[in-house]
């Protein structure tokens, strides 16, 4: 996502001109509520999942601390192999 550009009110001449910086002024802020309302869901489904690998991990479940962590690389984790080198990222 690049940075949205929103335009100075006061360098704005007609009320057509305001109209419209409102309504992209808008689109913008409403963009932005559904990006982190989207981001704000992910966080709470990582936390729950991390929380349920720290209370294995806390219980010496190893077997839970290993299936609880291939879940969570499952749902969370995206390994692409660098274009060169070697290694990963995410």
């Amino acid at each position: 996502m690049h940075e949205p550009i929103l335009k100075d009110p006061a360098s704005l001449d007609t009320v057509a001109e305001l109209r419209t910086a409102l309504s992209e002024a808008n689109e913008v802020a409403r963009i932005a509520a559904m990006e982190l309302f989207t981001k704000d869901k992910l966080l709470q489904a990582m936390a729950s999942d991390l929380s349920d690998l720290v209370v294995a991990y806390l219980k010496k479940d190893n077997d839970a601390v290993s299936a609880k962590l291939a879940d969570f690389c499952r749902a969370h984790v995206r390994v692409v192999p660098q274009e060169r080198g070697a290694g990963f990222t995410h």
